[in-house]
């Protein structure tokens, strides 16, 4: 059985979104990992601009796009992107 998602179904569209914007189509788990990462940063932009950002979402949101590397390297970059930007996070975030 699936785990239950802790993001809700808009992330995962607003990673669509990111790939059809930048051209890259919409097979996420198909991206190379820098293809990714942009995907994974715009998406977290956009998220950003609606509310809060949890401190999981990029591993959260590359599980459910059917990422096989759990998105690593798109949370590092997405995250110093938002602190960048001013973003404030937890202390796990940097573990």
């Amino acid at each position: 059985m699936a785990e239950p998602s802790s993001l809700p179904p808009a992330w995962l569209e607003a990673a669509r979104s990111a790939a059809r914007d930048l051209g890259f189509g919409t097979d996420l788990a198909g991206l190379s990992p820098e293809r990714w990462a942009q995907v994974s940063a715009a998406a977290g932009d956009t998220m950003a601009a609606r509310g809060t950002v949890p401190p999981d979402w990029a591993a959260e949101l590359a599980r459910q796009a059917g990422r096989p590397d759990g998105g690593e390297l798109a949370r590092d970059e997405a995250d110093a992107k938002l602190a960048a930007e001013g973003e404030v996070f937890g202390i796990e975030d940097d573990a």
